[in-house]
């Protein structure tokens, strides 16, 4: 197949991907087909948003592979005119997977190409709980290494004198 346009394209992947009315779940070979006529479609129209995206929704949602899920919508994201709540769908990728310092710099550039006053609020509220979660995991992580030293070192001790006596 090698038309010259996007649409028998897209339509093959989704008409491979659900050939009946009713599934229940679908064939992982089916998935792998669509992806080969998606690839192919990106291949031939690599300005087209759609095609990484489909693909990032296959592996994400029909095949549970986030990792490779997330490659398709960088792509999709950097797309020219691709729309946005691509790079949000980004942001929550990131986050998910621990990735604080990323998620934040996707979301401050989405904040700084934003215009619409609402959604820069929601964006700007987003941002301080991201903010939060990073500085959560780096108190956690923190936690648990003087946890650690105490235990190796000074387990004969309570914890909250080692926390008096130790160097900071």
């Amino acid at each position: 197949i090698d038309p010259h346009f996007p649409k028998p394209y897209l339509w093959g992947a989704m008409a491979t991907l659900f050939p009946k009315r009713e599934m229940h779940s679908t064939p992982v070979e089916l998935v792998h087909r669509s992806n080969r006529i998606l690839e192919a479609g990106m291949r031939r129209f690599p300005d087209d948003h759609r095609f990484p995206l489909r693909l990032a929704f296959n592996h994400y949602y029909e095949l549970g592979d986030p990792d490779t899920a997330t490659g398709y919508f960088e792509r999709a994201a950097a797309t020219p005119g691709s729309p946005g709540w691509i790079k949000r769908k980004l942001v929550d990728l990131y986050s998910k997977k621990g990735r604080w310092e990323i998620a934040k710099e996707t979301l401050l550039r989405i904040l700084a190409e934003e215009t619409d006053p609402v959604l820069n609020q929601a964006l700007q509220a987003r941002l301080a709980q991201l903010m939060g979660e990073s500085e959560r995991e780096d108190l956690l992580a923190e936690r648990e290494a003087l946890v650690s030293q105490w235990r190796r070192r000074y387990a004969y001790m309570s914890f909250d004198l080692f926390l008096l006596i130790r160097d900071p």
